[in-house]
């Protein structure tokens, strides 16, 4: 998440994509108006294999230029924290259990848990190491749930009144698109690391382009902006994001409970 303009007191601040898809956006505003009651648990995942072919790694698998999973990975908890708002501690365990002897050096295991204000937890994994790949975003709640479904490709939404389903893309058409790319990943999608000479697929393109339409009308002018997305143009949502990535890595690094105001 870098910056990417200043312009009339509006810091904006690129790699927050998932805020732009039609099912987070819907999974936010249900839970905000109490749906699923007082959330209990956030939980996610983003999980899969990598083999390692004998190639030079790309930038993301070194430690050094990527900050390994956690950090290249980072979306899905930046969508925790737009719900639960940002950990106050926290705790992880991994490493680098399955790929030791690879020119990659980031950790292929990474289990975090996370404490909340007002006393919600959750729990998050990233990494290269499982067999059976992983890709979503969960809310557990005091009368329902809500289960944002990256790999499945959808929004499930569970309350006393029963289970309905919401598209995670603008249609139907991408939500399938996107799964028919993971059906056919060889890592199960969650880790793969992308082509820049592949054109990206219909549904990442889309919600790029509601991003930067997003920016460029604020910055012409043409509109106001969003309470929800907030903490993309003041830089709260990347600053806590990060916070609590760091905090993870010293967690881990230091094997001890981290505050996050440690850290902010």
């Amino acid at each position: 998440m870098v910056s990417v303009c200043e312009k009339a007191g509006v810091l904006f601040m690129a790699g927050h994509i998932m805020h732009f898809m039609d099912g987070v956006r819907a999974a936010r505003d249900l839970i905000a108006d109490g749906e699923i009651g007082r959330v209990l648990v956030a939980r996610g995942a983003r999980t899969g294999w990598v083999d390692d072919d004998g190639s030079v790694p790309g930038w993301k698998r070194r430690r050094e230029t990527s900050g390994g999973h956690l950090f290249h990975h980072i979306h899905e908890l930046d969508v925790i924290q737009l719900v639960m708002g940002r950990a106050e501690r926290v705790t992880m365990i991994g490493g680098n259990l399955a790929h030791p002897d690879v020119a990659a050096d980031e950790d292929d295991v990474l289990l975090a848990s996370l404490e909340f204000p007002g006393g919600a937890v959750g729990t998050m994994q990233w990494g290269s190491a499982f067999r059976v790949p992983e890709h979503y975003v969960e809310f557990l709640g005091t009368t329902g749930s809500v289960r944002i479904d990256l790999q499945a490709v959808g929004v499930e939404v569970r309350t006393a009144d029963g289970v309905r389903r919401l598209n995670l893309h603008r249609s139907a058409e991408e939500d399938a698109e996107r799964l028919a790319e993971y059906e056919a990943s060889r890592s199960g999608g969650g880790v793969d690391y992308g082509n820049p000479h592949m054109r990206p697929p219909r549904w990442l393109i889309g919600i790029m382009e509601r991003e930067l339409e997003y920016l460029h009308g604020l910055l012409r002018g043409e509109r106001e902006v969003d309470p929800v997305l907030a903490g993309l143009t003041d830089g709260s949502a990347a600053r806590d994001s990060i916070a609590t990535a760091h905090a993870l890595t010293l967690s881990l690094a230091e094997d001890r409970k981290v505050s996050v105001a440690e850290l902010a």
